[in-house]
């Protein structure tokens, strides 16, 4: 008598490939959803970085009776060297709960960065600048940054304080005063800005160029004065992929209206060269110097184009765009600590009013 045998059934090869597929589609179902989930999460804490950042900003103002320095003077090239070139975030330090790194820093001497490869300075005063500048911190980067600026030693950071308009903007119709291309307009932004440069050239735009800023002097009033913003990092113009990590020279330093000077720096953009210093921005948290870009500008929207207005790095021409790497837009945050995320479409008028402390501008966020 034979015995039966029980014959097992197995996936024919049609029926594998079906399932292979719907296992397939559910992951490129779910995987976009994943990605946004993440990327929801960093922009979050991105925008709660400058929520502390803002308040560490109101703080300094209470002890100091300003908005936060951002010193970009020149008097490093004189002998002695004297203080200069620090950031705006590294006197908010003591704010932001790193006062034991605020107190290495010998602000006496230069808020220096140092380009990878090179050999520290001999100072030690210096020497010990650069060591303070290589520490990161975390709440002065944003966590979409997907791109780090290796040109110097120094920690980069995505956030910076508001510049206001380019010092040669005539405003919106030709209402601020700038009386001619060698006498600027000071900053009208929300940060305070020290720009005291030694006569090593004729062309330093006129005396007018600090800005002490209270909080009374903003008189558009801190809920509509734009403060902190974020900022892509710079990229090398040998190897870049992405024209918002760069910039361009303009070299006529003519007043403009607003809407002139964004038009030229648009269509630079579109159609030059991008300057060889490009990977100096952001290049380390601590600096002041104005082409480590630790500042930005209300002249392209966010995402757009940045420039320098005739074309050199110590005048206070520097015209660097909001950015960031979430879609649509940048965040912002406001004098009064409120952060918005603003769109790349915003009109131009209210995102130069947004940058102005007290153009008298009236806009609208509806």
């Amino acid at each position: 008598m034979v015995s039966g045998q029980r014959r097992v059934r197995g996936f024919t090869l049609i029926e594998l490939l079906v399932v292979i597929a719907v296992i397939a589609i559910l992951i490129a179902l779910l995987l976009p959803a994943v990605q946004m989930a993440r990327e929801a999460a960093r922009r979050t804490q991105c925008r709660n970085h400058l929520k502390q950042i803002a308040l560490a900003a109101h703080n300094y103002h209470d002890v100091h009776e300003t908005t936060p320095l951002t010193q970009m003077d020149h008097n490093y090239l004189l002998t002695p060297p004297g203080s200069g070139q620090f950031s705006a975030l590294a006197a908010l330090l003591p704010y932001l709960e790193q006062a034991n790194l605020y107190h290495r820093i010998d602000f006496h001497a230069i808020g220096w960065i140092l380009e990878t490869g090179d050999t520290p300075p001999n100072d030690p005063q210096k020497a010990n600048n650069i060591e303070a500048s290589e520490v990161p911190i975390a709440v002065f980067s944003c966590p979409s940054e997907n791109f780090r600026n290796s040109k110097y030693t120094s920690a980069n950071t995505n956030y910076v304080v508001n510049y206001g308009w380019p010092r040669l903007a005539t405003g919106v119709r030709g209402e601020r005063a700038v009386p001619s291309a060698n006498a600027w307009a000071a900053p009208n932004g929300f940060g305070s800005m020290s720009l005291n440069a030694p006569p090593v050239s004729a062309d330093t735009h006129g005396p007018a160029t600090n800005a002490t800023v209270r909080f009374r002097d903003i008189t558009d009033g801190l809920s509509n004065t734009a403060a902190f913003s974020e900022i892509l990092v710079g990229q090398p113009t040998t190897n870049y992929n992405d024209k918002r990590r760069v910039k361009w020279f303009d070299t006529d330093s003519t007043p403009k209206t607003l809407g002139a000077l964004r038009d030229r720096c648009q269509n630079l953009g579109d159609t030059a060269t991008p300057a060889t210093q490009s990977d100096r921005r952001q290049g380390g948290w601590i600096s002041g110097w104005p082409d480590a870009g630790n500042h930005y500008c209300h002249l392209m929207p966010p995402n757009g184009y940045s420039c320098y207005h005739h074309g050199t790095w110590y005048n206070g021409g520097q015209a660097f765009a909001a950015s960031s790497q979430h879609p649509g837009g940048v965040h912002v945050a406001m004098g009064d600590g409120a952060v918005r995320f603003v769109s790349d479409n915003i009109d131009g008028p209210t995102w130069w009013a947004l940058g102005s402390r007290s153009g008298g501008e009236t806009f609208s966020w509806d």
